[in-house]
């Protein structure tokens, strides 16, 4: 389909879904090695990341699953779409966590306004190529229009959270790791 990731594209059609369970696995397995293993004072937003991996895995197994998985499982993508929904707001969650535990709780304006100017315009460039059309599109119901939405509304939203994550001040030392995983998880 034209929404996988680029590098999935590449791959024969039958390798798309084992590809992406197990770089999820690998990734649930790589915050619980991290966390056992660095030992974090506060192990509460890690622990919840990997929750949003699992439940993301889980989502678009759910989603992708073939005919005969959803003869098995009565409305197997509905599912999935709904584990994939509910995965931005823990998703958000973790991040405004992580950005509390790095401030240390205090307010960063200057992060605040970065994040705000960035996420404004690439909302500007979600409604127009991508929240506009759906909305727009007379074949889609109304829930799969506020499917269609909520989707690039709450990657705006973890966006939102991971460039605030990104330019506030203070220490944690996986920021970088963190962000990058964020990222692949959100394309």
């Amino acid at each position: 389909p034209p929404t996988d990731p680029a590098w999935a594209q590449h791959l024969q059609p039958g390798w798309h879904q084992p590809v992406r369970v197990l770089a999820g696995v690998s990734a649930v397995l790589a915050v619980l090695a991290g966390i056992r293993r660095y030992d974090p004072a506060r192990r509460g937003p890690w622990q919840l990341l990997a929750v949003v991996i699992v439940l993301s895995v889980a989502g678009t197994a759910a989603r992708a699953a073939g005919p005969t998985a959803e003869g098995a499982v009565a409305d197997l993508h509905a599912l999935g779409t709904g584990l994939l929904l509910v995965d931005y707001p823990l998703l958000a969650l973790a991040l405004y966590w992580f950005v509390r535990l790095r401030t240390g709780g205090r307010r960063d304006r200057g992060g605040l306004l970065d994040a705000l100017t960035l996420t404004a315009g690439v909302a500007l460039l979600a409604w127009t190529f991508v929240i506009g059309p759906n909305l727009r599109d007379t074949e889609l119901s109304t829930a799969e229009q506020w499917v269609a939405v909520a989707f690039p509304v709450g990657d705006l939203l973890c966006l939102a959270l991971l460039t605030l994550l990104l330019t506030a001040s203070g220490r944690l030392p996986a920021v970088g790791w963190l962000a990058l995983g964020v990222l692949a998880l959100l394309l």
